[in-house]
């Protein structure tokens, strides 16, 4: 019994250590040293005579996935990303998962229960990002943007066009020639994971075109006896007068005349220019027409100029009865006006005869005081014991002429003709007169008179002239209107003048009528201060049926309102009605029924009476005389004003001065 139980013991014990030797044989893995992807693990199986080997796999990456040929026998695969391993079944692996832009180094190993195999070999996978685009914001001339995260630069572009590459979030737009500067930038990175970004939203910087000041328009010149004259030019100020290529003056009328130049040949141009305004240039230089100017000859047609330091060259003007006075001609009139005509004195060397365009003669008056004054005069009516005092003796004196008159020389010596507190006299130092000859003779033309011009307030009134068509009014010495009439109104404060024209060629237009100021003095209440030594005005004595009667001295007045006048003008006369402040007119008053003599009253007011309508006849600044438009039907020249004591009418009266209240 004892033997049977060892037996089995024995038996068992050795089946044991046999089947752990087994076990320990299977485990075994051999390694082959020529590489990694030629080994090979073995692994136990049922069997005990037989070993498995698991080969290390051969991978590959594509886009995002990392894949490999499944590896015999293996049953898992670890994939090592950096490192961390994950354990898969299938033979492929999706990177999505990885976010870190960065370079991942990838390999896998197989695996059969605890049995790893060699790792396979290594791939590189790059995961790149798209910068965000910068978004623009526009202050002034500069670009400015948020950081990018993750960008070291940004690329900026203007007009598509790459411009700068800069570090900083702003960009100053220093462009300076107008037009439009679309702006958009990229945001760049040193680190290759980061890829440019997309182009930010654009942004557009306008620089607004500068005006570009214009070209005035080029005038077109003509000449005419030595006077060039041209059309306005458009917003020009100035016109600058150019004698062969040099500038010789400028202006600002229509006209130059030229008859001081020389003998010779010359080349005339004429530029516009507005020097006033940068919105302008001057403009080109017109055409150049030409003038020959002939040797000086006393046997022609003559313009005489006495130079002159304080306004130029002077003509001589036939007014003032004939008596001769400084002139600057400015008008083709005016050169016809004072043309010369010689006629040679028998016997006398280098002396002459000088006939006006009237046909009158230049004479010495031997009648003035001091014998300093010339006149004209018929030379015929003169006897032959004085005709010395129409004969004129010419010295040559450098490019010009000494001019001496034998009758004054006879009386007084040798004096000269020439300017003297703006007459032409005889003096000393007076000398050298430059003549020119003028083309043209006027001897068959007729100078118009000019008209006198009074004013009521802003009605200018003038007597018709004979020879006259049409009258030119100037307002502060302007062209502004030519009528046919002989009343002008003007609406705002000016001078007005007038000159007389003529569509019969026989004339000559006038000179310019006298100015006179027209204001707005009546559009607002007035005082009115009859002109004598007491400066009274007028008032309403209600206590005294209403008469109009002489007031207190003007520093004596307590009661103002009582004094104020409101004149107004007549809707469609050159008449006024003159208002007291109690509503009531002044009026033409006849009360000589009752012995008294004509005076004023104060009446209901009545526009259309005539007894309460005046005429303001201008006599001086603010100074008007006041005839009844009723009374002058009956009787001329009458007007208002101070007669014992009372305001009535007599010829004797005469202004009035207005001031405003």
């Amino acid at each position: 019994m004892d033997n049977r139980k060892n037996k089995f013991v024995y038996l068992l014990l050795s089946s044991s250590f046999l089947a752990l030797a087994l076990t320990l044989s299977a485990c075994t893995t051999t390694t082959s040293s020529s590489s990694n992807f030629d080994s090979a693990s073995s692994i136990p199986t049922t069997s005990s005579s037989q070993t498995i080997t698991l080969a290390a796999p051969i991978i590959s990456l594509n886009g995002k996935t990392v894949s490999w040929n499944a590896v015999s026998n293996a049953s898992a695969y670890l994939v090592n990303i950096d490192g961390t391993e994950a354990s898969v079944t299938a033979t492929s692996y999706s990177l999505e998962s990885l976010t870190e832009p960065k370079d991942y180094s990838i390999s896998v190993k197989a695996k059969a229960g605890s049995v790893v195999s060699d790792a396979s070999n290594s791939v590189t996978y790059v995961l790149t990002a798209n910068l965000a685009a910068p978004v623009l914001a526009l202050s002034g001339n500069v670009v400015s943007w948020s950081a990018i995260s993750k960008a070291t630069s940004y690329e900026v572009f203007v007009n598509d066009v790459s411009t700068a590459t800069i570090s900083e979030t702003y960009f100053a737009i220093l462009n300076t020639d107008a037009g439009d500067y679309v702006i958009t930038a990229k945001a760049h990175s040193t680190d290759a994971h980061y890829v440019t970004s997309a182009p930010s939203n654009s942004v557009k910087y306008t620089i607004a075109p500068v005006p570009q000041p214009v070209k005035l328009a080029t005038p077109s010149v003509s000449i005419s006896n030595k006077v060039i004259s041209w059309a306005a030019i458009s917003n020009a100020v100035t016109y600058e007068v150019y004698v062969n290529d040099s500038l010789k003056d400028e202006v600002t009328e229509l006209t130059y005349d030229l008859s001081s130049l020389t003998a010779g040949t010359y080349s005339i141009q004429v530029d516009a220019c507005n020097k006033s305004s940068s919105d302008y240039v001057t403009s080109d230089k017109s055409a150049a027409v030409s003038l020959i100017v002939d040797a000086f000859s006393f046997f022609k047609p003559v313009l005489a100029y006495y130079p002159s330091t304080d306004n130029g060259n002077i003509l001589l003007k036939d007014t003032d009865e004939g008596v001769m006075h400084e002139f600057l001609p400015s008008t083709t009139d005016d050169l016809a006006l004072n043309t010369w005509y010689f006629e040679t004195v028998e016997g006398q060397a280098n002396t002459y005869f000088i006939k006006l365009y009237n046909g009158y003669y230049l004479t010495y008056s031997s009648t003035v005081a001091d014998g300093s004054e010339t006149v004209a005069s018929p030379k015929f009516a003169i006897s032959s014991s004085n005709l010395a005092d129409q004969e004129w003796k010419f010295t040559a004196n450098g490019d010009g002429y000494d001019i001496q008159n034998l009758g004054h020389m006879a009386r007084w010596g040798n004096y000269y003709f020439g300017k003297t507190d703006g007459k032409m006299k005889f003096g000393s130092g007076l000398k050298s007169w430059l003549l020119y000859n003028n083309a043209n003779a006027y001897m068959d033309k007729i100078k118009l008179n000019a008209p006198t011009l009074t004013n009521s307030g802003y009605v200018v009134n003038w007597a018709s002239i004979s020879g006259a068509t049409s009258y030119e009014v100037y307002v502060d010495g302007v062209l502004v209107s030519t009528v046919s009439g002989t009343t002008y109104t003007v609406t705002t404060n000016c001078k007005v003048q007038v000159k007389a024209i003529s569509s019969d060629a026989t004339y000559l237009a006038s000179y310019l009528s006298n100015g006179v100021d027209c204001s707005d003095l009546f559009s607002k209440k007035v005082w009115a201060y009859y002109n004598d030594s007491h400066k009274t005005l007028g008032y309403v004595d209600a206590a005294d049926d209403n008469i109009f009667k002489i007031g207190s001295a003007y520093t004596s007045v307590s009661d103002y309102a009582a004094y104020e006048w409101t004149v107004a003008l007549v809707s469609g006369t050159s008449y006024y009605t003159i208002t007291f402040d109690s509503g009531l007119n002044l009026s033409y008053f006849d009360n000589s029924a009752s012995g008294n003599v004509p005076q004023t009253k104060a009446v209901a007011a009545d526009p259309t009476d005539s007894r309460q309508q005046w005429k303001l006849i201008s006599d001086g600044t603010n100074a008007y005389k006041l005839e009844n438009v009723y009374l002058s039907n009956y009787y001329s020249n009458v007007y208002l004003g101070e007669y014992y004591g009372v305001y009535k009418f007599n010829g004797v009266c005469t202004s009035w001065m207005f001031a405003n209240v």
